[in-house]
Order: C-alpha cells, then structure tokens, then sequence
C-alpha cells in the first residue's frame, strides 16, 4: 500500500478525534482502491478545514481536499462527513490524477465511489445555511422605497450611472441605511 503523509491546513477548531477519522477514512480510500486499482496513482491530498457555508467538501485536483469545519463540529453530520464526504472529495482526488479530462461528477467518478463503497450522489442534504452575508443599500424615489445590492449602490456612489424607478420613473436617492440579508 502507498505510504501516506497527511497534512492538515486550517484544523482550527476540529477535535483531535475528528483529524483522526478524516486520515483513517482517507487511508481506507487508498487501501480499497490500491487493492481493486494497483496501477493508479494514490494521491495523499492535504486537507483544508477552511470551507464555511453550504458546501461540505470540495476537491481541489489530485492534491487538496477541502472540508466544512462547521458541518464536521455538529454532532448531526460528523459520522456522514467522514463515511460520505472524505470518500466522495477523495474520488475527486482520486480522478483528478488518473483521468485529467474526466467530467467532474462522470463516469470515472461514480466508478471510483462504487469501489469505495460509497452511493454517488453529488449533494448533501444536511441542514446549513449561507455564510454569505449581502449588502443591501436603502435607496428612495417619489413613489416609495427600494433596496439595492452593494454593487448597484457603489455604481450610484461614483457616478458611474443613475438608477430610476420603474414605476414613477424617479430617479433613486441613497437615505443611508444599511441591511444584511442572507
């Protein structure tokens, strides 16, 4: 079986125990496919715990594989993190050294999570909300009130261009006030 070095970027707040499992399950990805696969190359990805959001993991070519710290800490979804997600990024890993010019989600992927023991499924379905917060900038006309994005309003603000209102045709005038929608 190929030697594994397993490096962690970012652990922040993940437990020891959880660091553990992401290696373990990462060796066990190899050691199935080395068996079932012994003249492919076994990439060992560094592993970001840097992902916030909606997303659980993302692959980043054969050599980095980046996971939710937020997903990973909440008791709910940890054990389906490591049994689904580590597998489903390390195929991704995985395909990205063997087959450079598969399709993401292809043929050579799904391939990869059946050896593994893994359904290939492409989405989560855990609970989580965006870590994106936008911007909304208040703005008003003769006829009422409208709320525009960061990047609408840094255009009024330098000039760049004049927005109207679509129903009394008047013309949009920041009152400084600010909301964060999610």
């Amino acid at each position: 079986m190929p030697k594994v070095v397993q490096n962690h970027q970012f652990p922040g707040e993940v437990p020891a125990e959880i660091l553990a499992r992401v290696d373990a399950k990462i060796r066990d990805c190899i050691r199935i496919l080395s068996a079932d696969m012994p003249d492919k190359v076994f990439p060992a990805p560094v592993v970001r715990y840097d992902l916030r959001g909606k997303t659980a993991g993302y692959a980043v070519g054969a050599t980095i594989m980046r996971l939710n710290t937020d997903l990973l800490n909440d008791p709910r979804y940890v054990d389906d993190m490591i049994d689904d997600t580590v597998p489903h990024e390390y195929a991704h890993n995985f395909v990205a050294a063997n087959y450079p010019y598969a399709q993401s989600h292809g043929y050579e992927w799904r391939r990869t999570m059946i050896f593994l023991g893994v359904a290939p499924e492409r989405c989560h379905t855990y609970e989580v909300t965006s870590a994106r917060t936008m911007k909304q900038y208040k703005y008003v006309c003769p006829c009422g009130v409208h709320w525009v994005s960061a990047t609408t309003h840094n255009r009024i603000r330098k000039g760049e261009r004049y927005y109207y209102c679509k129903d009394c045709n008047g013309r949009l005038v920041y009152e400084r006030k600010v909301r964060l929608v999610k």
